[in-house]
Formats: structure tokens, sequence, C-alpha cells
């Protein structure tokens, strides 16, 4: 099943539908966030067929036992992760590392921050952080560029 199909989403909502997730990876038994991976790569709708793993462990599961190039294994939501993994590099200040359909910048406490890392920042959705942009003002003294 080729990645970012729409037959690839769905597979991916029906397991996380039917199998709530622990939080722990099965693999390095750490309490983080998890996403659930394929395991024989045939995406079948048994849940025997797939592990809930650490953006970590994903990378690498995909990697090097399914064969997926960078792009096809895995989202990292830590960006640190995915900077060691060769995913992202470089700073924040260069547009082109922005995470796919967020290149809109905001200042929060002097620093730099795509809508996506500030909203994970602060706890919140992205959708927040764009209500706030529009708004007049917002609790969280955020500029907006």
């Amino acid at each position: 099943m080729k990645y970012g199909t729409k037959e690839y989403r769905l597979i991916h909502l029906w397991i996380n539908r039917t199998k709530p997730r622990s939080g722990i990876c099965e693999d390095c038994k750490l309490k983080t966030n998890t996403g659930y991976s394929n395991i024989s790569g045939e995406y079948k709708k048994e849940v025997e067929d797939w592990q809930e793993l650490c953006d970590k462990c994903h990378y690498k599961y995909d990697k090097d036992v399914l064969g997926a190039s960078k792009s096809q294994a895995g989202t990292f939501r830590n960006k640190e992760l995915a900077s060691k993994a060769g995913v992202l590099g470089g700073s924040i200040s260069k547009r082109g590392n922005a995470p796919r359909n967020d290149s809109k910048i905001a200042v929060y406490k002097g620093k730099k921050y795509y809508y996506s890392e500030l909203a994970r920042e602060l706890g919140v959705g992205r959708q927040t952080i764009a209500y706030y942009s529009k708004a007049k003002t917002n609790k969280y003294d955020i500029i907006f560029v």
C-alpha cells in the first residue's frame, strides 16, 4: 500500500479506533507519544499485524525492516528525533524546514516557532494558535509574524 494514499490513511484510522494506544512503545518500552506500525508491510485489517511504537522505533522499523524511504518512514512529532534521523535539518530560521503545510511563524517569549511547534509547546491544538492569530488579543502574548 502506497504511503499517503486514501487506503493508507483509512487503515491507520481503523487501527487507531480498534486498538486504543497505551502510550508505551512495544520495542524500547518508553512511555511517550506512540503510533501504530504495520508489522508485515501488507496492511491487513488484523490487530495482530500492528505494533505500537514511539516515533524513533517506528522510523527505524519502517526503514530497516520494511525498507521504506526517509519520507515514508513515519512522521516525527519530536523535532530532535527527526533531526537525528536526518528527516529535518538546520534551524527554525530556514523556511525550507517547515513541517508540511505549516509555514506560518509566531514569536513567543522571544523565540520563533512554527504554529505546530508552538501548539506543542503550549499544549494546545494548532487550530487554537491559528484562532489566536486572527483574534485581537490572546492569553499567551504571542506575536504573529
